[in-house]
């Protein structure tokens, strides 16, 4: 994952909970569960690069830094936003679902 992945879930866990839609306890079983996982931090990633692919798509640095790392890796990239989805198969880049 980039290194943005933490701070992606973690701000998407804090939104959850503000809005009511899961509670304390399902907030720290979720952290507890997602720190279990072998998630693998990859930064190698260049700026230019990732900015290379978010300018060529219109995509956010964000999303960009994901669809680089596929790229790179040779990873699926599971998504449901089509901007991303078209800038994947642009870039032979198989998607998921």
């Amino acid at each position: 994952m980039p290194p943005i992945w933490h701070l992606e879930v973690g701000n998407a866990l804090i939104t959850a909970m503000r809005r009511k839609r899961i509670t304390d306890a399902d907030f720290d079983r979720s952290i507890l569960a997602l720190s279990a996982l072998p998630i693998e931090i990859d930064a190698t990633a260049s700026l230019a690069d990732v900015l290379a692919i978010a300018r060529r798509f219109g995509l956010t640095s964000y999303d960009a830094a994901y669809l680089e790392l596929a790229q790179r890796r040779g990873f699926p990239l599971a998504t449901l936003d089509g901007k991303l989805r078209q800038a994947c198969k642009a870039l032979k880049v198989s998607v998921l679902p």
